[in-house]
């Protein structure tokens, strides 16, 4: 997906590979599951891929306890959505348009 072997993502930190602008929430997102304040999340954000660009993903992460109940680590899912995000801008736009048109036109709603 990002281009890297797992070699190579060992060894890079995760806000490396995230997209500058949405480090801020990812970063809250991970901090309130490691307290403990929330058992899972899930969110949208863009990575970096190991040519520069940026990819649409859906990440899900959940921590793992050890048998004390102590969080041990955690694990992450990830679901490429750039197609699906691409779509929905390309239908807000068309619906834009539309509008646009109308108001030129001076319909009504």
């Amino acid at each position: 997906m990002l281009g890297y072997t797992c070699a190579e993502l060992e060894n890079i930190a995760i806000g490396k590979l995230t997209f500058e602008a949405d480090f801020g929430h990812n970063a809250v997102e991970i901090d309130r599951l490691w307290r403990g304040e929330i058992d899972s999340y899930s969110l949208e954000k863009r990575y970096l891929r190991k040519v520069g660009s940026p990819i649409w993903v859906r990440v899900t992460a959940t921590l793992v306890l050890d048998e004390t109940g102590a969080p041990n680590c955690s694990v992450g899912f990830l679901e490429a959505i750039t197609d699906r995000k691409e779509a929905e801008l390309e239908l807000e736009r068309t619906h834009s348009n539309c509008w646009t048109r109308r108001d030129l036109q001076g319909w009504r709603k």
